[in-house]
């Protein structure tokens, strides 16, 4: 039986090229420039910013730090983060990524959404108007 080779640690973070710039704190979307079927050697997921619409719904977790384009990033896909409200925030609900280019980058990455919505990423511990700080229970990839 093959062995399955896994590429996340046991938080849920991994290592990314950077195929932009990117900040700790924004969302960032998994992609790939190369080919379907070409063999990467280096075996390492690419991320872009999560930040045009639409990218919400496939965001895959969040920069820990900051990373110039070809620099590599670590992704975190669980975890407990303070983040920036883009809209009004209710404790409980869902968040999702906030892909709004029209967004100022620093003022990122996350929207609130009603309970039951489609694609969140996480669930907000506390309640915060735009543009304040929202803690963040993160679960991307397995929503709230």
């Amino acid at each position: 039986m093959p062995t399955l080779e896994q590429y996340s640690d046991q938080w849920g973070n991994f290592t990314a090229g950077a195929q932009e710039a990117v900040s700790g704190g924004q969302f960032v979307k998994a992609m790939s420039s190369m080919a379907a079927g070409t063999k990467r050697p280096d075996q390492v997921l690419d991320v872009l910013l999560a930040n045009a619409s639409g990218d919400e719904k496939v965001a895959v977790g969040i920069a820990t730090n900051n990373a110039a384009s070809g620099e590599k990033v670590t992704v975190a896909t669980r975890g407990l983060f303070k983040v920036t409200a883009l809209g009004t925030c209710v404790a409980g609900n869902a968040v999702m990524a906030g892909a709004d280019e029209n967004v100022p980058e620093s003022v990122k990455p996350v929207d609130c959404i009603e309970v039951g919505s489609a694609n969140p990423v996480g669930t907000a511990l506390n309640d915060a108007e735009s543009g304040e700080k929202v803690f963040v229970m993160l679960n991307a990839c397995g929503g709230a």
